[in-house]
């Protein structure tokens, strides 16, 4: 009676204040939120000033950035006069779009094909520079024909061998930053619907670009998807639980709140939402849900006992384990500062700010609502199979595991000397195109660009022998460019060495042999466009003193692609001792990040640690109870680990953040049972119990896998694991707190805390 009393006192008027600032802190922030934007977040992937990364501009300072555009041009026959006469209008096209590299001079091509490459012919005066092909589109004589077919120097690369696809190579500017690139790729698609091929002929666009545009139209396409699947589940699990609609709109509520706040903030840094920002809605939904779980049961515990101000009571309650959980979450957050590459660390602080966010919403939400929730739902609550009849079976297995810690602890000793073998097989990889589901058009184009003509990410070798090349060369550039060729990683390889042999077969077929000690000087006097695509200034800037070896790959392993990359060099610095080599590649940059991957998932794990075991020594004043934590949250990362290799599953990107986030989230459910077994009062509150927390800490524990689990639904692999793995990890570490907690702080000297019915 006392309730109903206080409740009706309040002026109806008053009653509304605390939900109009709620509403209005949240509305007010959509304008803002609304202005944030997408992007692929390409450059995030790379980190800049890395080796591989340095080798990679020492190609682009030279010919221009190696991670371009190809177009694939699929027909019965691309020699076709109308085929090649439509694909000259489109070349025109492309090489006037803002972002594609303008020519330096007369034989530089930014836009490579068939139409623009020359061939060599041989004249009394020696080897000179031919068009490859009429510049009329006029039909080619058979002999003709064939000879572009087999031409050792573009087939494989801007033909294919059957005459069916060819491919337009698209330099872009160097200096170009994210957005600008998916600009251009915009650009271009456009321009290739402005320009329709004739009938029976075929487009696709490839490139590393349009993997970072896939990647980021993946993740935009998994959030519009996974985001409102997350919502449905927690809205029936909250449902279920809590059964009162007023009870339900807290945790919603907060959700809302909590990603509208956190999107804002993005969006006022200036920052777009890339691949890895993307994750941060689960990480917020499900941190919001827990908290706001905690503060409605220990709310309605509170309007149970009859307090007069059970929202204050139930702050008390919960302020610190909360305070404590919501800490941790956000230093283990904080902890892929460290991570692997750039777009980890810049995630770091937005979903460190979520994390905070995510934990203050339900404070403001209940305190909105908590003047129409009413006694009776708050006994119903109690009383539910959520609440004492859950709490009952729970605290009984703890206890039970609390006056027997030998059989769990033994039982957890076999688990961690299984889970570190498999650990032993633990490895990191990643492979972007194969996270893309198998009818994604970007996928589907590079595997017919791989298939059918080329490889569509480039490789390039430089060998600065820090002299003019000479004959001597040819030879010993032959035998790298043919090991290069027979790499199965590589579909196209060309060098120095092949252009000179084909000029060499061209003039003796012509019957004007040329003298092999100065075909190199003549190549490079009556050739130079062709030259210069294979010969090229030096590491210190001397002209002419480097050859350049050209080279495709096909999509694939990170590490099989950086491993082909590597076996060229190696057969390069064998071949030329005392030649400076450089190796650029796609695979390299992304090997770099995938070989970083483990250790930075365990640096970004052990350095917040002593942070989180002071703030759980001064929060606790237990010196057990803080070492109860610690181990007890750091189980299930192991163990979920430990499923990987089993699972054939890598270490990618997002596999390797879920330790930061996994670690401060199961630290929670770890600090409310060293509360709950300590038995500590707070603030004159009863003492916790299994009964009290249990249901609590399975009903966060299953909003947070439910949050994570509607990542399943998405089409990127990389969110999918992640999203899983992290989902596994929750309900591990349910289980661990349930058990091996009790086991360990019985082995700590603790004893049982008899188990009290909630009030």
């Amino acid at each position: 009676m006392v309730l109903s009393g206080r409740r009706h006192s309040v002026p109806p008027v008053r009653r509304f204040v605390p939900l109009a600032i709620a509403i209005a802190l949240t509305v007010g922030c959509l304008p803002v939120a609304a202005r944030l934007t997408f992007n692929s977040g390409g450059d995030g992937w790379i980190e800049s000033g890395s080796p591989a990364w340095k080798e990679f501009t020492v190609i682009a300072d030279r010919f221009g950035r190696p991670d371009g555009f190809v177009v694939g041009i699929f027909s019965a026959d691309v020699l076709a006069p109308a085929v090649r006469s439509w694909q000259a209008t489109l070349e025109q096209r492309v090489g006037a779009l803002v972002g594609v590299r303008k020519a330096k001079d007369a034989g530089d091509h930014p836009v490579r094909s068939l139409l623009t490459e020359q061939d060599v012919e041989i004249t009394s005066l020696g080897p000179e520079p031919v068009a490859l092909l009429p510049v009329d589109h006029s039909a080619l004589a058979a002999r003709r024909r064939q000879q572009v077919l087999e031409h050792p120097l573009y087939a494989g690369l801007l033909i294919a061998r059957d005459g069916r696809a060819t491919a337009i190579l698209i330099d872009i500017e160097r200096g170009l930053d994210d957005r600008a690139v998916q600009d251009l790729y915009a650009r271009l698609r456009a321009a290739l619907a402005a320009t329709p091929p004739p009938a029976g002929v075929a487009t696709v666009i490839g490139g590393l670009p349009v993997q970072q545009q896939a990647i980021n139209a993946a993740v935009v396409a998994d959030q519009r998807l996974t985001v409102p699947i997350s919502i449905l589940i927690h809205t029936c699990l909250l449902v279920l639980i809590l059964r009162r609609l007023l009870m339900v709109l807290v945790p919603l509520a907060s959700i809302a709140s909590s990603l509208v706040w956190t999107y804002a903030i993005v969006a006022v840094t200036g920052r777009p939402l890339d691949a890895i920002l993307g994750l941060i809605p689960p990480l917020v939904m499900g941190v919001a849900v827990s908290a706001g779980l905690h503060l409605v049961y220990a709310f309605a515990s509170e309007r149970v006992v009859g307090n007069p101000d059970p929202l204050a009571g139930a702050r008390r309650r919960v302020a610190l384990p909360l305070l404590l959980a919501a800490l941790t979450t956000a230093l283990g957050v904080l902890g892929l500062y460290l991570g692997p590459v750039p777009a980890v660390r810049q995630f770091a602080p937005y979903a460190a700010a979520g994390v905070l966010l995510a934990a203050l919403a339900p404070y403001l939400w209940l305190w909105a609502l908590a003047p129409w929730i009413d006694v009776g739902a708050s006994q119903r609550l109690i009383a539910s199979a959520f609440g004492l009849r859950l709490g009952a079976r729970m605290s009984a297995i703890a206890t039970w595991c609390l006056r027997h810690p030998w059989p769990v602890l033994g039982s957890v000793a076999a688990l961690i000397a299984i889970s570190v073998f498999s650990l032993g097989r633990l490895g990191s990889d990643a492979n972007f195109v194969a996270a893309l589901s198998g009818d994604d058009p970007v996928r589907q184009a590079h595997a017919r660009l791989d298939r059918e003509l080329t490889g569509t990410l480039a490789l390039d070798l430089l060998i600065d022998l820090g002299r003019m090349p000479t004959a001597d060369d040819l030879d010993a550039l032959r035998l790298v460019t043919a090991q290069a060729r027979g790499d199965a990683t590589i579909p196209y390889c060309i060098g120095l060495g092949d252009l000179t042999a084909y000029v060499d077969g061209r003039a003796r077929a012509a019957g004007k042999p040329l003298d092999r000690a100065g075909l190199v000087d003549d190549l490079r006097l009556g050739a130079g466009a062709v030259w210069r695509q294979f010969v090229t200034s030096g590491l210190g800037g001397k002209p002419d003193t480097a050859l350049r070896v050209i080279a495709r790959q096909r999509d694939g392993s990170v590490h099989a692609n950086a491993a082909g990359a590597e076996r060229i060099r190696v057969a390069a610095q064998g071949a030329f001792p005392g030649a400076a080599v450089v190796a650029a590649s796609a695979g390299q940059l992304l090997k770099e990040v995938s070989d970083r991957m483990i250790p930075s998932a365990v640096r970004s794990v052990l350095l917040p640690l002593p942070v989180i075991a002071l703030l759980l020594l001064l929060a606790l004043r237990s010196l057990r109870l803080a070492l109860l934590a610690m181990p007890v949250a750091a189980l299930p990362l192991l163990f979920t680990y430990a499923l990987l290799p089993p699972l054939g599953w890598p270490v990618d990107i997002g596999v390797s953040m879920i330790a930061c986030i996994a670690l401060g989230i199961i630290m929670d459910d770890s600090v409310h049972m060293a509360f709950a077994l300590g038995g500590r009062r707070q603030h004159g509150t009863a003492p916790a119990t299994g009964v009290a927390i249990g249901p609590v800490l399975l009903c966060a524990c299953l909003a947070m896998a439910g949050s994570f689990l509607a990542c399943m639904f998405g089409a990127f692999s990389y969110t999918r694991h992640f999203g899983i793995l992290l989902a596994l990890a929750f309900i591990i570490g349910l289980v661990v707190n349930l058990t091996v907690a009790p086991a360990v702080f019985a082995l700590l000297g603790g004893r049982a805390t008899p188990a009290k019915e909630a009030p």
